[in-house]
């Protein structure tokens, strides 16, 4: 997020109209996907437009000058809605990656007074859709996990408002500890279990103090369903007798008992194996002249899961799961270049259209996840 960015909500905000988000192609790729569900939608379209905050609204020549750069018209809000017309922008309370790098580049362009440029895609569906259906129609059309569908004028600036820093809330759990610990778990989504809340309990009672908003937070995240190395590296009580090794250790002992031609395990965010001697081809430290040296190339080996994200996003959740596994090799000793992936999706019946099987029963899934088969569509696109 560019620190330059501020954005009041009271400031105004000027519209530009784009051109077409997406290709035809891909239209008409959506239009079928979404044609499986909804065969009574006619067609869709898909445009960009932009929204300038500034600390003044700037005057004609000025709105030209940003149409310009961004490709656009000068536009009013209200215009850009209508019947059947629903806009997708990064979520409230949220700035997007490209807000951050387009607004800083409007104000080294002689924009000063720009305070915040944001992009949203202005869809617009025909045909005999029920506001239910509509409803339903939205994740078609927006990624959930970090966008939000903007139905009218009144919404857009909710998307510019500068919320400030909040206070620290503390949860008072003297009294009452596991109903007040039960009653911030629902209200801040942390998802923790009962078992994780009794230990909250006791380790704030150890120490005498109440737990913060922030630490809860960061408790719930660290023993998120991305990374539980509590239960990995944890100790194992079963029928009263206490186990001397976790899973971690169990894991760790193969390498323990045969670690010859391992060069790094357990040690970083990927695994060193020996390879083999090559010859390379690269520029000298200090001629900078390309010539062939003897050197050693070894092997790194990386596994990232991404079961969340993916399941919420496919194509999102898997590019940022090929994007970490790249961001480790890298970071691991004197860093590696990335050479081959296998992606691999675990999943319940696809439940393909006009190829169902006797055994594929009715989907049940809660709203908020994909299904298997928009999963093995998109997720190995983006992890490519």
């Amino acid at each position: 997020m560019s620190k330059s960015i501020r954005s009041d909500i009271s400031a105004p905000i000027a519209a530009f109209s784009g051109g077409d988000a997406y290709s035809e192609f891909k239209l008409n790729r959506l239009l079928g996907e979404i044609r499986t569900q909804f065969p009574q939608v006619d067609s869709i379209s898909a445009r960009l437009c932009y929204f300038v905050q500034a600390a003044s609204q700037p005057v004609h020549t000025q709105q030209h000058r940003l149409a310009d750069i961004l490709g656009a018209k000068p536009a009013q809000i209200a215009d850009l809605f209508g019947n059947r017309v629903y806009l997708t922008m990064p979520r409230v309370g949220t700035i997007s990656p490209w807000s951050s790098k387009a607004t800083e580049i409007i104000q080294r362009c002689g924009f000063a007074e720009v305070q915040r440029v944001e992009r949203a895609v202005r869809w617009q569906v025909s045909g005999s859709l029920s506001q239910a259906d509509t409803q339903s129609l939205f994740p078609h059309i927006h990624d959930r996990m970090v966008e939000s569908v903007v139905e009218s004028q009144d919404q857009v600036p909710l998307h510019f408002a500068d919320r400030g820093r909040r206070r620290l809330e503390i949860i008072d759990i003297n009294a009452d500890g596991k109903s007040r610990l039960s009653q911030a778990n629902l209200n801040m989504g942390l998802a923790l279990s009962d078992s994780e809340i009794n230990y909250i309990i006791e380790w704030y009672e150890k120490v005498e103090r109440n737990p913060t908003d922030a630490e809860l937070m960061m408790f719930s995240q660290v023993n998120s369903e991305h990374c539980r190395h509590k239960i990995f590296n944890a100790s194992w009580t079963i029928d009263g007798v206490e186990y001397p090794e976790s899973m971690f250790s169990m894991i760790r002992k193969t390498h323990a008992n045969a670690p010859a031609g391992t060069l790094v395990a357990y040690e970083d965010n990927a695994t060193v194996i020996e390879g083999h001697d090559c010859v390379r081809f690269h520029p000298d430290s200090q001629t900078r002249i390309y010539d062939t040296s003897a050197d050693s190339a070894h092997i790194i080996y990386k596994a990232e899961t991404h079961n969340h994200p993916t399941a919420i996003s496919p194509f999102a959740g898997a590019a940022t799961g090929a994007g970490g596994e790249i961001r480790d090799e890298g970071a691991t000793g004197t860093g590696g270049s990335p050479k081959a992936g296998l992606c691999g999706y675990s999943v319940s019946h696809l439940r393909i259209p006009d190829l169902r099987q006797p055994w594929e029963d009715i989907q049940r899934l809660p709203q908020r996840i994909c299904s298997p088969l928009q999963i093995m569509l998109k997720a190995p696109v983006g992890a490519a």
